[in-house]
């Protein structure tokens, strides 16, 4: 009885300094809100990653992190949060692991078979959560945006340039929720008018929920870009295993504009919806997207994007139907130097420049349809990258770049 008890007592103690193990190489690593707990088969650990540019590149640390560490007989889940909201779980076999250390099979083998889905709902088997450590629920980061805005809507100009730095701060507050406040400096603009004044930029909050695996959603308030301010929300829905998704959003604004040192604002009465959908197809690593509804000033209409993938990289091409008009146009996303973006534990604000440099260029048919403000939409953040949680995306990435 006595030896059942010391190997009891052992086999505890093991498991606990396994976990103590992974939780203390995350928090050195800069991952945030890590938690550990026990499963059936081995145990699941959480970790929100701040810290890499791209979601797959922190993945790809974490996973040979977990190779190195988790014992051969214990499966692991790594369940991926963004402002504390599950988003992935990353399954590692026990059979994977004990493959990779008897060197039968290479690190590019483990990623090939890697299972990433959204199956976050009971990685917890009803266990209360524990406090987190390296919690990032208050800190704050102060990003630098640079706007650049060209267009070919005016008779008596042959392009129209509007260049301004936009820092922003931003801070995590409640699980899911997140604060912006932004400041717009002009630079440089061939404009009159409102461009040539220091003025808010996005002033938000932003409330992120998720109800089920593939249900989220999010409720934003606040001062918008293209001098909008009111509210909006987002509802979709995503297959198992991310070739398709649709959803729907929706929102009440007003108008937001500052000129000659004051800040006008209207009522909110402006309605505008849609209703989306994409389709990503991996083996040629391109997503499409269709979305219809009603634009800010009621005018109504679709639009089709093609995006294409080349790592970190995404280029676009895009055409749009509003007011029996059609335009169109390309956009990217490129990333911006600092791959890895961890903390001073000197300095609190971490300042830095966004993920991606993200950049939309617009066909305008002419006068008459930047007048009528033809498809007009607004965005809740400043930034808006093609980073996205997708299994198929970011399994093709781990393989790729392994």
């Amino acid at each position: 009885m006595y030896r059942v008890i010391v190997f009891f007592l052992c086999f505890a103690f093991a498991k606990l300094s396994a976990q103590d193990l992974a939780v203390n190489k995350f928090r050195q690593c800069g991952y945030e809100n890590i938690r550990a707990g026990s499963t059936e088969t081995g145990y699941w650990i959480t970790v929100e990653d701040r810290v890499h540019r791209s979601v797959y590149k922190g993945i790809d640390e974490a996973v040979k992190i977990l190779l190195e560490i988790v014992e051969e007989d214990k499966d692991v889940d790594l369940i991926l949060l963004n402002n504390r909201i599950p988003q992935l779980k990353i399954h590692l076999s026990n059979m994977i692991l004990k493959e990779y250390r008897q060197n039968e099979i290479s690190v590019a083998d483990v990623m090939k078979r890697l299972d990433i889905g959204y199956d976050t709902d009971n990685y917890r088997s009803g266990e209360p959560l524990k406090k987190p450590v390296n919690p990032s629920a208050g800190r704050i980061d102060l990003v630098f945006y640079p706007q650049i805005g060209l267009a070919n809507y005016r008779l008596d100009k042959l392009y129209v340039v509007d260049i301004s730095l936009a820092p922003a701060l931003e801070m995590q507050l409640w699980p899911g929720a997140r604060f912006t406040g932004q400041v717009v400096f002009p630079v440089y603009n061939n404009l009159k008018g409102e461009v040539d004044y220091i003025r808010p930029g996005i002033l938000a909050l932003s409330q992120s929920f998720r109800m089920r695996d593939n249900v989220f959603g999010s409720l934003h308030v606040g001062n918008f870009s293209d001098n909008r301010m009111g509210t909006a929300v987002e509802l979709g829905y995503r297959s198992d295993r991310g070739y398709w998704g649709i959803g729907g959003e929706a929102g009440l604004t007003g108008s937001s504009t500052f000129y000659n040192g004051r800040w006008e604002v209207s009522n909110w009465k402006r309605v505008n919806f849609a209703l989306k959908g994409y389709a990503y197809v991996p083996v040629w690593n391109v997503r499409f997207d269709v979305s219809v509804g009603q634009y800010v000033y009621g005018d109504r209409g679709g639009r089709f994007d093609c995006m294409r993938y080349f790592g970190e990289v995404a280029v676009g091409l895009y055409a749009m139907y509003s007011g029996r008009e059609v335009n169109g146009g390309f956009n990217f996303s490129v990333p911006l130097p600092g791959r890895k973006r961890k903390r001073s534990r000197s300095f609190p604000v971490r300042v830095m420049l966004p993920e991606y440099f993200d950049w939309e260029y617009e066909a305008q048919s002419g006068p008459d349809y930047k007048n009528r403000k033809l498809g007009r939409t607004y965005r809740v953040h400043p930034e808006r990258n093609r980073d996205w949680y997708n299994p198929l995306y970011i399994k093709g990435n781990l393989v790729n770049n392994n």
